[in-house]
């Protein structure tokens, strides 16, 4: 069984430190034989829940306005996500939150679609204690919530998944703290992932 792990970059820079950080990680994935692929939010067209709960009764309204349902479809085929977010005043990025938002009729009435699949997170923050932490939580919370097996990077680093500092374009490649943390993430992603299948 042929097994794939999606990265998804929710910064709008193209090449940015959170995309290099998943790159990173996704690497070490595919050392194990699995396949990967990048996703760039910033290359699609996401538009904002607008809180009208159609999705109780059948898929969201708005998937055929704009790109969520190509992102959906992604997420359901994979066996695994790593989603990365630069920190925005201490939570996800803007493209990543509308996002999140709109995937409630993967999860509501059973539907459970991101079920048992597993997930990691990548975040990147201007300092060191620049909100990281706050930002992993607010993405394994939706992992949860969504009933996906949460991991994070691999011993001896373990905490919270990939932790990346960079207050300059690319400056994430000389965080070798960050770099490490990606590179277990990855590590731990393809154990279980191996493990389970």
């Amino acid at each position: 069984m042929k097994m794939k792990v999606i990265g998804i970059d929710s910064s709008p820079r193209k090449n940015g430190n959170t995309e290099q950080m998943i790159k990173h990680s996704l690497k070490v994935i595919e050392n194990s034989g699995i396949s990967t692929e990048i996703i760039k939010l910033s290359n699609y067209n996401i538009l904002p829940c607008t809180a009208c709960y159609v999705c109780k009764d059948s898929s969201c309204p708005l998937d055929d306005k704009d790109d969520v349902s190509i992102l959906k479809e992604k997420m359901k085929e994979c066996d695994a996500i790593i989603i990365g977010s630069p920190v925005y005043f201490g939570g996800i990025s803007p493209l990543l939150s509308a996002l999140f938002s709109r995937t409630l009729d993967m999860r509501i009435l059973d539907r459970f679609q991101l079920k048992n699949k597993i997930g990691g997170s990548i975040v990147i923050g201007a300092a060191r204690n620049g909100g990281q932490e706050f930002t992993s939580l607010i993405i394994h919370n939706w992992m949860l919530i969504h009933n996906m097996i949460v991991v994070s990077d691999a011993i001896p680093t373990s905490h919270f998944g990939g932790i990346g500092v960079a207050s300059e374009p690319g400056s994430v490649m000389n965080d070798e703290v960050g770099l490490k943390t990606a590179e277990n993430l990855g590590k731990r992603i393809a154990e279980v992932m191996i493990w389970i299948h």
